[in-house]
């Protein structure tokens, strides 16, 4: 037996162990969202939809360890003596190694469908995520709906090419002997850069929202911006990595990308599971600052999802809890009067912050760190106070919506 015949067997069993404990992390993840997800109160809709998704996410990881072990078997028990003379050796690693080049298996196919569509799952919640960040937008909105759909439609496309080659029988055109063009490479360069520019995307817009709020509140306020940018690069590199780490590899022909391409499938579904635990635990939330009538900062007793406010948690909401009837405005929009003008002026002298309406919640941010609500305190010169941080409020403000 040769070393190159050693080597690439080895190198197929060092494979499917690494999937057997990605298969372990995958689980353990999925239990802890399911249940976290349970003791959450996000709105039921949100809830039902998470749970259908990290199942989905489970069940697909489950298949293709399955499928996974059942190839393993067979190379190494149930055709251990294989030879068709191409390989210049026999054995499992020459069934495996042609296994993986191109197979009419059904075990096979079952494996790389689990594959492409765990990748389509992972694609499609950075898709909505992104599209619900920029559906605000005022610049060129259609532009960013249009290009993270274009680049999901090119991620399915090159994934049923994939498919398509790498399951055709030996004779057939589409076969990877024949055919001019690997769409393998294809398929993985553009899964590759469609999770990187969804990824920078929703990052960017983060830190917009992220200069924002330092604008207008204050150093103190981006912390959690930058908790959530931080998980979405983490839970991105963790996957990209593994691409890279394979596509090199195989564009080189070379024994390595044998031990990567098998716990791909789990590798895909454990990033946006971290996404979920961490949303649903709420470990990219902090408290926001308050302060009180001598100007010192406390914490707030409440925790309110900056992740909700974005896009990552639910629709987007300014923040997390329903509105009490203190934090309702003191200023009418059906009242026009001069005595709202005086009423929001006593109010905001007993309020040091500033660009915050009165009556409302210090959470409550002005639209110009981009949320929906429109109480729109005036910047002009006219109707500043006395001190300079003290604004007042006009009197044909609009009440936020319950």
């Amino acid at each position: 037996m040769s070393e190159n015949q050693y080597i690439n067997e080895r190198s197929f069993l060092y494979g499917s162990l690494l999937a057997t404990l990605a298969y372990g992390v995958v689980a353990t993840l999925s239990a802890i969202c399911l249940l976290v997800l349970r003791q959450n109160r996000i709105p039921i809709r949100h809830r039902r939809a998470q749970f259908v998704y990290v199942l989905l996410l489970f069940t697909l990881s489950t298949l293709g360890l399955v499928f996974q072990v059942k190839i393993t078997q067979a190379g190494f028990i149930e055709q251990r003596d294989f030879d068709d003379g191409t390989a210049g050796y026999g054995g499992p690693a020459a069934y495996l190694g042609k296994l993986f080049d191109h197979s009419t298996d059904p075990v096979f196919k079952g494996w790389m469908s689990c594959l492409v569509i765990t990748n389509w799952f992972c694609d499609g919640i950075l898709l909505w995520r992104c599209i619900v960040l920029y559906e605000d937008n005022r610049f060129w909105p259609k532009f960013f709906r249009f290009l993270p759909a274009c680049l999901l439609t090119a991620s399915f496309v090159t994934g049923i090419l994939h498919l398509k080659q790498i399951t055709a029988p030996d004779d057939s055109s589409w076969a990877t002997s024949h055919f001019p063009f690997n769409f393998t490479i294809l398929y993985g360069v553009v899964a590759l850069f469609v999770n990187i520019i969804l990824t920078t995307m929703i990052t960017i817009r983060l830190y917009i929202h992220r200069r924002r709020a330092v604008r207008a509140l204050g150093p103190g306020h981006g912390s959690d911006f930058t908790s959530v940018i931080s998980m979405l690069i983490e839970s991105a590199v963790l996957a990209e990595v593994f691409v890279i780490a394979f596509l090199v590899p195989y564009a080189l022909r070379h024994w390595f990308c044998n031990i990567i391409i098998q716990p791909l499938i789990q590798v895909q579904a454990i990033a946006p599971l971290l996404i979920i635990y961490r949303v649903a635990q709420g470990k990219a939330m902090t408290s926001l600052p308050q302060h009180d009538n001598t100007g010192r900062s406390a914490r707030s007793q409440s925790r309110h999802s900056t992740l909700s406010s974005l896009g990552l948690g639910s629709r987007p909401r300014l923040s997390g809890h329903r509105r009490t009837s203190s934090e309702r405005p003191i200023v009418d929009a059906s009242q026009n009067s001069s005595s709202n003008t005086s009423q929001a002026v006593s109010s905001m002298d007993q309020r040091p912050h500033r660009n915050l309406s009165p009556g409302f919640s210090r959470t409550h941010w002005d639209p110009e760190c981009g949320y929906s609500y429109e109480l729109v305190p005036t910047t002009s010169g006219d109707d500043e106070l006395a001190r300079p941080e003290r604004r007042i409020i006009q009197n044909d403000l609009r009440s936020a919506p319950p």
